[in-house]
Formats: structure tokens, C-alpha cells, sequence
């Protein structure tokens, strides 16, 4: 999807989620596809690394990616997902580094 999309997608998924952007909420990363054409998706990224995010370059922002779909698996509630993006995040040889895990 193109920047615009995913950024209108991501403000929808934070309205929804209300309150619950105080733990984590929704950003909107680039990527690029296997023919070289850059697209953009959304992940669910801990509002405490909120200001990490932003400033991170591309191949950080993949890096939240990556851990936030190990962070994923088992969560029943955001709490739980934070917990775990914490726990996938300190294993990740170039996200736990930055983030200082």
C-alpha cells in the first residue's frame, strides 16, 4: 500500500484501539518489495519506544517489525504484547542494541 493508505490505516487501528495507544499503537514503517519498489505497512509498536521508532532509520524500523511478529504470538492483552516485544526485542541482534536491551 502506498504512504497515504498506510498512514490513514494506522490512525484507524489507533482510534480504535482508544485509550490503549498509552501502551502501544500503531506506525507505519517502509519496505521494500523483491522488484525494488518501496511499499508501506503498519505494525503494533510499544508506545514507550514511540520516540525510538521515529528516529530510527529503515533497516531499524524492519527490525520492529521483525519483532513485533514474534511479539504477537500468545498475547491477550496489549500488556501481555509489550511484555513480549520486550523479551523478542532484547534477542534481536540489531532492535536490542538500540534500544539499548
Amino acid at each position: 500500500m502506498d504512504a497515504q493508505k498506510a498512514q490513514e490505516l494506522a490512525d484507524e487501528y489507533n482510534t480504535a484501539l482508544g485509550a490503549g495507544v498509552s501502551e502501544a499503537l500503531y506506525k507505519v514503517f517502509a519496505y521494500w518489495l523483491p522488484n525494488f519498489v518501496k511499499d508501506y505497512n503498519i505494525i503494533l509498536c510499544p508506545a514507550k519506544y514511540e520516540a525510538d521508532f521515529n528516529a530510527a532509520t529503515d533497516s531499524l524500523k524492519i527490525a520492529f517489525q521483525r519483532v513485533s511478529t514474534k511479539a504477537v504470538v500468545n498475547i491477550d492483552s496489549l500488556g501481555t504484547y509489550v511484555s513480549n516485544y520486550d523479551t523478542e526485542a532484547a534477542k534481536d541482534a540489531e532492535l536490542g542494541p538500540y534500544l539499548g536491551l
